[in-house]
This record gives structure tokens, C-alpha cells and sequence, in this order.
């Protein structure tokens, strides 16, 4: 992969592939940073994951886990190339106070698309979800969890593809 490409990607750049691109990517969120995600049609990790985020490319799918209500939400595609920072001030209300006035929570991000409804299941509590890239046995196993649950109002709001 490429190192130190900071600042170097701008929101407009179109998807491109890294060489390693993930099937499936899957992010975490809270019930409230999950409705910004929504708003924005924007996900987004801790700088430390960005190494793991570049994985995503035009055919990784992606998935939401709001991890309170434990729900699974998708599929989504990525509408950009992931960069830190597409939108500077996303989740900014929840900074830790004793975090300076740079702080961003969630800096490595993708701008996401839906190509229909998003759906959304709860998975068995002894599933255990890591936050990050998904092989293909994953995408899946998510897809047919998600076949199984039902249509998610909330996330409407991300734009269509």
C-alpha cells in the first residue's frame, strides 16, 4: 500500500481500487453517530483504522452495525475513495471534552450510496462483529442475515447510487 498520503485525496476523487480491496467492510456506530452516518451518507472509523478503510473500493460492500441495538444495516456501496477528513465537522458533537480543538472522533471516512433499500437485522448475540474489512464468506453471511430482516426507514436518507 501507499504510506503518508495525507491530505492527498480530495471528496471529488472518484473510487479507486488499492490493489487489495476488501469485499466488505463493516463499521460501527452508536443509535446516535448511526443517524449522522445516515444524514451525511457518510461512515467513518479512528484515524488508527485509515490503513484498513483504504481497503474499500468500488465492489466492497459495505455494512453498519449500531452496536447499542445490536442492528445490522445494508448493504451500501462506496460513493467516494476513502480519504481522512471528507467532511471535517462530521460527529464533532461527540468529542470528548478533554480532546483538543483538532480532535476529529471519526477522520477516516467514505461517502456512501444505497442502490435500493437498506435493510436491517439484529444478529444472535453470539455473533461477534469486528469493526473492519470483511472476506467474501462474511459478505455473504451478512447479505443473508439482512434477507432475513426487514427494510430500514432511517436510512433513507443516504443518497441512491
Amino acid at each position: 500500500g501507499r504510506s503518508g498520503g495525507r491530505g492527498s485525496s480530495s471528496s471529488s476523487s472518484p473510487v479507486t481500487p488499492t490493489g487489495d480491496e476488501a469485499a466488505g467492510y463493516l463499521f460501527f456506530c452508536t443509535k446516535r453517530t448511526g443517524a449522522e452516518c445516515f444524514r451525511r451518507s457518510l461512515f467513518g472509523a479512528k484515524s488508527v483504522n485509515m490503513g484498513e478503510v483504504a481497503r474499500v473500493g468500488p465492489s466492497t460492500t459495505l455494512f453498519l452495525f449500531e452496536f447499542q441495538g445490536r442492528t445490522l444495516y445494508g448493504p451500501f456501496t462506496a460513493a467516494s475513495a476513502p480519504a481522512m477528513n471528507i467532511e471535517e465537522d462530521a460527529w464533532a458533537k461527540f468529542k470528548p471534552s478533554f480532546k483538543g480543538p483538532d480532535y476529529k472522533p471519526f477522520p477516516a471516512q467514505v461517502r456512501v450510496a444505497r442502490e435500493g433499500p437498506v435493510r436491517k437485522v439484529t444478529p444472535s448475540k453470539s455473533l461477534r462483529l469486528t469493526e473492519g474489512a470483511l472476506d467474501a464468506k462474511a459478505v455473504a453471511d451478512f447479505h443473508a442475515k439482512l434477507r432475513a430482516g426487514e427494510t430500514a426507514p432511517e436510512a433513507e436518507q443516504v443518497r441512491r447510487r
